[in-house]
């Protein structure tokens, strides 16, 4: 028998109408398998889940992990029918080995995203007295999930519309982004996220540029992001993104509508990527008021994420960038290490041990290095830096050299 927690809130299996855990209410059946390692989290998820008619195949608060931890329910959900990915919210890992064995197995197959709290000292310590989870170095974390294919975000609100999308999108080539929108302040604040997040703007190529000219009044911006003006009806939006879309130095569109008078959020011009399959990943941004909902619905049932927010949009590409980049370091192996040495480690040994001071075991700096050389790891010396003057024309030498 297996034990789950303690100090958790228990599990719920909304497929079977199981709910053996201390929520009171019950979301309805879906796809996604949900992770927390906090069971006041859980709840809060579940309201908001609830509230939003977000579906889960399962719900489970692992508490402190006595028994069963992360590694066994990736397992779980990786090989269960009802579920194509997983959200995880975690404050420590106490079997390493065991959770990346787990999520490198299936990463590939059904999308992981993380959450991992405590990434400072300070939060990290609330972490501790919470549920006794044990401080680490975030970076650790970092290139463990990234090794793992495991996306991670910071943000637990954009959590849910990050598996979603990875679930149901390609991932695009790389982070050129082109930007359509129809007034220019969402352009900049779109674009000034992008930047921070390290993305890059995709640069048009002199083909599109012409081919916008000859579809856009004269007025519009001449650049990435492409701002077809407010007063833009459905063909001209549409066609300004097939444009973009096409682009060779773009790998996706963020595709971002205002409300203004002449706008038609439910408009469908025939010709328009938006409402079918684009060949590379197009997401839409729209005010959520409603003047909007029914454009949002439109685009949902056809397969096109929405977001409220310029950031939110921007935030979900660099996620899929990030996701795909750790679904190629997957396919990597690490470099071939020699099993045998060619080194005479006695005669070494008789060697060094004379130079361990008696009041002590730390060597001094020089014998350290000396040490590394013999094992082959080169180090850092001083170099004498040679005369005072030198001839014009001459190379610079460093005051250290590698040895």
């Amino acid at each position: 028998m297996r034990i789950l927690g303690p100090n958790c809130l228990g599990v719920i299996v909304p497929g079977l109408s199981l709910n053996v855990s201390f929520a009171a209410g019950m979301p309805r059946a879906g796809r996604l398998a949900f992770i927390s390692q906090s069971g006041a989290l859980c709840t809060s998820v579940l309201d908001w889940a609830i509230g939003e008619n977000v579906g889960f195949s399962h719900f489970v608060s692992v508490g402190n992990m006595i028994d069963v931890g992360f590694s066994d329910l990736i397992d779980y959900f990786g090989e269960d029918e009802g579920t194509e990915s997983m959200i995880l919210y975690i404050e420590s890992l106490r079997h390493a080995r065991r959770f990346m064995t787990a999520a490198r197995a299936f990463a590939r197959s059904k999308p992981i995203v993380a959450y991992k709290a405590g990434r400072f000292p300070e939060s990290a310590k609330a972490a501790s007295s919470h549920t006794g989870a044990l401080a680490s170095e975030d970076a650790i974390y970092d290139a463990a999930f990234q090794r793992a294919g495991i996306t991670r975000v910071f943000q637990i609100g954009s959590i849910f519309n990050c598996a979603e999308l990875i679930g149901r999108q390609k991932r695009p080539a790389g982070h050129r982004l082109g930007i359509v929108t129809n007034a220019g302040g969402p352009g900049v604040m779109a674009t000034d996220t992008l930047m921070a997040r390290n993305g890059q703007l995709a640069e048009l190529s002199p083909g599109t540029l012409a081919a916008l000219d000859g579809n856009l009044p004269p007025f519009w911006s001449h650049g990435n992001p492409v701002d077809v003006l407010g007063d833009a009806p459905p063909k001209r939006y549409g066609r300004a993104v097939e444009l973009v879309l096409a682009d060779p130095g773009v790998d996706a569109v963020l595709a971002i509508l205002t409300p203004q008078a002449m706008t038609s959020p439910t408009g469908r011009p025939s010709s328009s990527p938006l409402w079918r399959p684009a060949p590379q990943a197009a997401s839409r941004r729209l005010a959520r008021r409603r003047s909007m909902r029914e454009g949002v619905q439109l685009l949902n049932a056809g397969g096109v994420p929405t977001f409220a927010t310029p950031e939110e949009g921007v935030d979900a590409f660099m996620t899929l960038v990030a996701h795909a980049r750790n679904q190629e370091i997957l396919y990597e192996t690490p470099r071939d290490i020699p099993v045998e040495f060619p080194l005479d480690r006695q005669e070494l040994r008789r060697r060094f041990e004379a130079l361990v001071p008696p009041d002590g075991e730390i060597l001094s700096e020089e014998a350290s290095k000396q040490l590394f050389e013999a094992y082959g790891i080169p180090t850092a010396r001083p170099a004498p830096p040679g005369t005072r003057t030198r001839p014009r024309g001459s190379p610079r030498r460093s005051a250290f050299r590698w040895s």
